[in-house]
Parts: C-alpha cells; structure tokens; sequence
C-alpha cells in the first residue's frame, strides 16, 4: 500500500481508517477517538482557508440544483457546510459522533433551520426524508457498502447523495466502488496544490 502522501497531522486518514477498524462496534471508543481528533486537530484545522473548496463546492451543488428542502451532513464536525447552504430554501441537520465538534459547531452557527445532534450512523433513526444527504470525508470510516444501502429509505425524490472523498489508497478505493455501483451525475476534482492534496466531489443517485 502507498504511503499517505500527506505530511501535514490533521490529515492523517489513512492510520485513522486502521485505528477506527480496531474500535469497530464499541462506539463510546469511537466517540472518544473523535474527541481527541477534534480537541487536538481538526476543530482548528477545519476553519482554515485551505478547507473552504471543498465545503464551497458542496454547498453550490445543493443550491444550485435543488430548489428546497433537508439537508442531511452525515458527520458534519463543526458544522462548516451549514454556513454556505441557502438557509431560506433548506432546513439543515448535521450529526456526528464528536461531542466536541458540536459543541464548536453550536457555539459558531446555531441559528434558525440549522440543528445538530449527536448521533452516529449506527444510531441514527431520522424521523423524516432528506432531499440531500452528504458525506464530506466521511464515508471511508464507516461500512460504506451497508450505509448506502441504509440511506435508501432516508432520500426523497430523486435521492441527491454527494460525498467528498479524499485521495488516499481507501478513499480511491471508495471511488471506484461509487463509479461500478451507484450513478455519479457530476465528479469535480479539488485540488489543493500547496500541500498536495486532491479531492473527488460527487453528486450521485443511489442506483
């Protein structure tokens, strides 16, 4: 296997995939880890400039080509997306399993049609459809194959899923499992070419 071509510490997701596949089915260890991640890296890290492309773009799909609705931002960390969204045209709920990002994300963005909770995929039981749901860095932590088949009764209408993946040996793997088994509508690669970062942004149907 590569190795991350990473050097910067907040972006070392591929010994977080293997630590997170130690700790798989104990989600308080799963929860502490996010703790950790977040009080030491992410919650300063994620409010960088270098960040903004990839939220950006996110946001600009949703606003662009849905005219209204829930937004699901399945591990949503601080809550950076639910800034960008056109809030008088979405309602916006972020979970995540980090007690310490949401207490961030409250702290910096509650306001009128913005929620988050504190709720893992696992155990997650939304009382509604989501005319978006997105996954920004997100679903190669989880058992992503089971979570797209979960989702399938969360989406409304056409399903809009968009995920941010980065690119990494997991994350290209996850790509071209996306590509064999799902229907991408748009891919719009991200780069970051300072630290050598690249992104794959997708807006996809669940086929």
């Amino acid at each position: 296997m590569a190795e991350d071509p990473r050097t910067d510490p907040r972006l070392e997701t591929s010994q977080e995939t293997k630590d997170l596949k130690k700790l798989q089915g104990k989600q308080q260890s799963i929860s502490d880890y996010w703790n950790e991640r977040f009080e030491n890296v992410y919650c300063q890290v994620l409010e960088n400039a270098s960040e903004i492309g990839r939220h950006g773009v996110i946001a600009e799909i949703i606003n662009r080509t849905v005219s209204k609705g829930n937004i699901l931002d399945v591990g949503c960390g601080t809550g950076i997306l639910s800034e960008l969204v056109d809030l008088q045209r979405f309602q916006y709920l972020g979970i995540d399993i980090s007690e310490v990002a949401l207490n961030l994300a409250n702290e910096k963005r509650m306001k009128p049609n913005i929620t988050f909770q504190l709720k893992s995929m696992e155990n997650f039981d939304p009382r509604q459809q989501f005319d978006v749901i997105v996954f920004n860095e997100v679903l190669y932590y989880l058992d992503y194959k089971n979570v797209m088949q979960q989702i399938s009764g969360w989406a409304s209408g056409q399903k809009l899923i968009i995920t941010s993946i980065f690119d990494f040996d997991e994350g290209r793997e996850l790509q071209q499992w996306l590509q064999t088994n799902t229907n991408i509508i748009s891919e719009i690669i991200i780069e970051n070419p300072k630290d050598n970062l690249k992104w794959h942004v997708n807006a996809l149907n669940l086929s």
